[in-house]
């Protein structure tokens, strides 16, 4: 399988994770927090989702053709994956349009669902 198709299959998964996220999640954000934090889910498993592909690229561009080339590529990718939610987070909250508890309850309930699909993705 080519680096292409590999990351391809990667970022359909990981949409599907973020996809089952918001299904699972809009009742209970509902319930929780009202319709008017609906966007500020979506914003966050949206942020939590750019992070993983942001690595993603990451992991297909550096090579791995040894154990401890894909694991410094792998802790690398969680790195940046890192750095991405925590700019992309502060700039949502600090922008102040949406709700900051929503919003950074599913950053995290992204950034944790997402994490099992990347580190899959990057030490294979």
């Amino acid at each position: 399988m080519t680096r292409a198709q590999r990351f391809a299959r990667f970022a359909a998964q990981a949409v599907a994770v973020s996809a089952a996220l918001g299904l699972v999640g809009w009742p209970l954000t509902v319930h929780w927090s009202g319709h008017a934090a609906l966007p500020a889910m979506g914003l966050g498993c949206g942020i939590s989702l750019v992070a993983a592909l942001a690595a993603g690229v990451l992991v297909v561009m550096l090579p791995g053709e040894t154990p401890m080339a894909r694991m410094n590529r792998a802790m690398l990718a969680m790195m940046v994956r890192l750095g991405v939610v925590v700019v992309l987070g502060a700039l949502a909250v600090v922008d102040g349009a949406f709700p900051h508890a929503p919003l950074l309850i599913w950053v995290a309930v992204a950034y944790a669902a997402l994490l099992p699909v990347e580190v899959r993705f990057a030490l294979v």
